[in-house]
């Protein structure tokens, strides 16, 4: 009963309304908000109905990590009873399993790198896998060299595919793009970017495909200007030569060593430890 209450005064607390349930594994958000986050944007999504993939694009800090945790959270939140802030027309399927790959894993400890850490996790999930299950993945295929790390991510992707589950992914690889386009059951996504003032609107645009935006964080985050003009000249050209830099190396002086001593055969030596 207690638990009741407490699902009930929280639901209360954001706003909440009762989410529809459907037994179609789709997700249909109309105006879902993060219920942890205060001023969100309000997110509109379409999926499981025409396509069971969406491939997620966008600048970094544009709000794709947040979609995910969205979904996520919503999901889950709906499978508890809980209420969610919505505009009122959303239908969910309930998942018998949810899986989420998001963030930096890296342990010392276990001698994992990023990319061994995030291999760990999609094996996990890999050999979990089943239809009726809804796997969001961050970046998938980073951290390692890119060619490769988007060969992989697209051979993981068909292999859930086929098993039946329902994927959300991010990413920054061409490769993955031009993946969801060609896929029937593929979906693209961009966020939302304002070129005039170069400012990211957090918002989910469907069927449409996003850019990095590397230089506009760059910029941001203060890098010199000089930088940036020097990496829009690499991007067009792709001649990476740089002249050698002159060092000038400080002139040394050799102490003349004091007189050594003469030995003469005989004489005693002492080492001393």
């Amino acid at each position: 009963m207690d638990s009741i209450f407490a699902r009930g005064k929280y639901s209360q607390s954001i706003d909440g309304k009762k989410i529809a349930i459907n037994d179609q594994e789709e997700l249909i958000f109309d105006q879902v908000k993060h219920p942890l986050l205060q001023d969100a944007v309000p997110l509109d999504l379409t999926l499981g109905v025409d396509n069971r993939g969406l491939i997620i694009t966008g600048p970094n800090a544009g709000g794709k990590t947040v979609v995910l945790k969205t979904i996520a959270l919503v999901c889950l939140m709906t499978g508890f009873g809980l209420c969610v802030n919505h505009g009122g027309n959303s239908s969910i399927g309930i998942f018998k399993k949810i899986f989420i790959d998001i963030g930096d894993q890296q342990s010392l400890e276990n001698s994992l790198s990023t990319f061994s850490a995030h291999m760990q996790n999609i094996s996990y999930i890999l050999h979990q896998t089943t239809d009726n299950t809804l796997i969001l993945l961050d970046e998938f295929g980073s951290g390692t060299e890119p060619n490769e790390g988007a060969a992989l991510a697209i051979a993981t992707m068909e292999y859930m595919y086929k098993k039946k589950a329902i994927i959300i992914a991010t990413t920054h690889y061409g490769e993955i793009k031009d993946f969801a386009l060609q896929h029937e059951d593929f979906q693209t996504a961009a966020m939302a970017f304002d070129s005039a003032t170069l400012t990211p609107k957090y918002q989910l645009l469907l069927n449409q495909v996003g850019q990095s935006n590397a230089f506009w964080i760059a910029q941001k985050m203060e890098i010199y200007p000089e930088i940036l003009q020097n990496a829009q000249q690499y991007l067009v050209d792709k001649n990476y030569t740089t002249a050698k830099i002159e060092r000038k190396r400080p002139q040394r002086s050799l102490k003349e060593s004091s007189a050594q001593p003469v030995f003469q055969k005989g004489d005693r030596i002492g080492v001393r430890s």
